[in-house]
């Protein structure tokens, strides 16, 4: 078994054996950004280029945000080419890239710890290979960014310990460099861990200026060459938007009461470490709060003062367990928090990196205990967090099976995250669509989002799609007053996300349409239809930049209304911009003529006459109603015109004759 245990290839198939059960999952989450709707890898390798020459989301949703990870996209734009658009092979790929960390892993262990005896390395790297928190990086596709990012580190110093064996072999310090290059091209929160080189080197070597600046330049350089490229990809990326409370609640907190908070996260963090239970996809509003950081606030402020000591004590001694500290420290910084806020404020993703210097610090710990009293209770110890880890990463694959699992699980560890709700209302909806008895799946997605609400009552994708809820109810149902129920939730839905969040969100304009338009059609003459068709006109009017579908709504309806002059306003000061209401114009225009209102229809016509010059027939009557309202040269005018084009036009030359003859008179 010892033999076994010292083979390379042992450790890459444990990797891959721990989420063989994960191969028929589907996409979930957000693998739709790499995978199902990226414009780029959707084009598979012929897109490479436009993926190294643009940021991370770019290919998602047309922005160019301040990540860049081309590496990663490359990767799916390749499987896609292979494969076309298939989960499995996306879940192959991802497992077979996490076999591989694992035994790159084992291999830079090896060199760095090559002075400890017994299975020191092989403790440490089984228990990262079968821990449970990196079920989230390998059954969520999405994170292949945090498996390239580590495997290429692993490499890189695995190079860099060859290299500090034998310094002359310049070849292992330039492909130490080289691969620290490709890691940052996966995923910035790597860059960091730039510093682990010059400080292994004293840890290994002690204090040597020429053998730390050389360690240094060896990820420094590379360093500097990633952040030139990434300097000129995203040269025109603006400062992002203000964080999100929804998507980190730190957000909402300021000097100690956000460190209390952030720090009752941390020891969240060591929880999940050390005993992983209660995982969840996501812990956003309002999973932590001031009101619940009281004593793991503290607790957890006191453990970071620990560990930060320790990697200044560690490096000082040159310890063993100084390199975890310094390893956790140096890959959990960027996304920690505490410098600088993210758009999360825990992902278990974030921890596939910071893990490995925590169970460094554990297994270092058992074996000081062990030495300090008996060999069996290093033994015992590991068997025991093994027997524990391996059927527990097992039951947690599955919830990453599809969305519903992954979400309904969420909910359960996190009820009052607004994300795990909102999403798996979402997936509830989703599923309604698709079922025929639609009622059931619509009714759990109304409870969910109405739980977003009672947690974050600012949040306006909840009203938008409590809204939509609301409304395909109304569609199945058969009751007249249940559709007037359904449908008069759903407008109120949308008139707080317009009117007081003043949300400028187009679909939030087109579905309050569709749902005022059913609404009148259901109230028939009523007075609740006055009441609706205001609500139209003063919704339609919030809309900054008009579009033919706003104006179409704001005539009609300030037509229903009897705001005559506003009707005629509108198409006069705004008709010349759509050609495609030129139709609905010239129905206003009759309709005013046959109330009698001559100038509002001529007002109306002559719009209608600029956007249509070759209907005759218009024309001809706008120089009519001209004579009506005694504008006689206007008319005199429009008749030559007409007659100049068109001569023959019999009717017309009539009409000119009449008119010349009454102006004579």
């Amino acid at each position: 078994m010892s033999v076994i245990f010292q083979k390379n290839w042992f450790w890459l198939l444990l990797g891959v054996a721990m989420y063989m059960n994960t191969i028929g999952h589907d996409y979930v989450v957000d693998d739709l950004i790499v995978a199902t709707k990226n414009s780029l890898t959707e084009k598979g390798i012929s897109g490479i280029p436009e993926i190294f020459s643009h940021s991370y989301l770019y290919g998602y949703d047309g922005r160019e945000d301040e990540s860049y990870r081309p590496l990663v996209l490359t990767s799916f734009a390749i499987e896609r080419s292979l494969f076309g658009l298939n989960s499995s092979a996306s879940h192959f790929v991802q497992i077979l890239l996490y076999g591989l960390t694992i035994m790159a892993l084992y291999k830079m262990l090896k060199l760095l710890f090559e002075n400890r005896s017994g299975y020191f390395t092989e403790w440490i790297v089984l228990l990262f290979a079968i821990h449970p928190l990196h079920s989230e990086v390998v059954s969520n596709v999405k994170s292949r960014d945090e498996i390239l990012a580590a495997l290429f580190l692993f490499v890189s110093l695995w190079y860099f310990l060859r290299w500090l064996k034998d310094s002359k072999r310049i070849k292992y310090i330039s492909l130490a460099g080289a691969t620290f290059f490709v890691a940052a091209l996966s995923k910035e929160s790597v860059i960091p861990a730039f510093i682990l080189f010059p400080l292994i080197y004293h840890l290994k070597n002690g204090f040597n200026f020429a053998g730390m600046a050389a360690s240094l330049l060896a990820s420094g350089l590379p360093l500097m060459i990633y952040l030139f490229i990434r300097s000129q990809v995203l040269s025109d990326v603006l400062i992002g938007d203000p964080i999100d409370p929804v998507a980190n609640s730190l957000v909402i907190y300021e000097g100690f009461d956000r460190f209390l908070v952030n720090s009752s996260i941390f020891l969240k963090y060591i929880q999940l470490c050390l005993l992983p239970i209660q995982m969840s996809w996501d812990y956003s509003l309002s999973t932590f709060t001031i009101e619940g950081a009281g004593v793991s606030g503290w607790l957890g402020a006191v453990l970071l003062i620990f560990l930060l000591t320790a990697m200044v004590v560690g490096t000082f001694l040159r310890k063993d367990w100084g390199i975890g500290a310094v390893l956790f420290g140096t890959t959990f910084i960027a996304t920690s928090n505490f410098f600088f806020l993210i758009n999360c404020p825990l992902g278990e993703r974030f921890m596939f990196l910071p893990l490995l210097g925590i169970i460094i610090l554990v297994v270092c710990t058992f074996s000081w205990v062990g030495d300090k009293l008996n060999k069996p209770v290093l033994l015992t110890s590991i068997i025991g967090l093994s027997a524990y880890y391996v059927p527990r990463t097992f039951i947690r694959n599955m919830d990453w099976k599809n969305n519903l699992s992954i979400y309904e699980s969420g909910v359960a560890v996190c009820p009052e995250s607004i994300k795990t709700n909102f999403n798996l209302g979402t997936e509830y909806l989703e599923q309604g669509n698709k079922a025929v008895v639609k009622d059931v799946w619509f009714d759990k997605a109304i409870k969910s989002y109405q739980k977003c609400l009672k947690i974050y009552d600012l949040y306006p994708n909840v009203y938008e799609n409590l809204a939509f809820v609301y409304g395909e109810k109304a569609k199945i149902t058969q009751s007249t007053e249940d559709k007037l129920k359904h449908l008069n939730r759903a407008n109120d839905l949308l008139g707080v996300a317009i009117d007081s969040l003043e949300l400028t969100k187009r679909t939030l304009f087109n579905n309050r349409y569709y749902i005022l338009d059913e609404l009148i059609k259901l109230e028939g003459n009523s007075e609740n239809k006055t009441i609706y068709l205001s609500t139209m006109a003063k919704t339609a009017a919030k809309v900054e930049n008009l579009t033919k579908d706003d104006l179409h709504r704001l005539i009609y309806s300030n037509y229903e209304l009897k705001k005559d002059d506003e009707v005629v306003r509108l198409i006069n000061e705004s008709g010349l911009e759509f050609k495609e209401l030129s139709a609905v114009f010239l129905e206003f225009s009759k309709r005013y003529f046959e109330r009698s209102e001559i100038e509002k229809a001529t007002t109306i016509m002559s719009i209608y006459c600029i956007l249509n010059p070759d209907d005759i027939s218009s024309r001809s009557n706008l120089a009519m109603l001209y004579e009506m309202t005694g504008e006689l040269d206007k008319a005199m005018l429009m008749y030559e015109d007409i007659l100049k084009q068109y001569p023959d036009q019999l009717h017309t030359l009539e009409l000119y004759n009449n008119l010349k003859v009454r102006m004579n008179k």
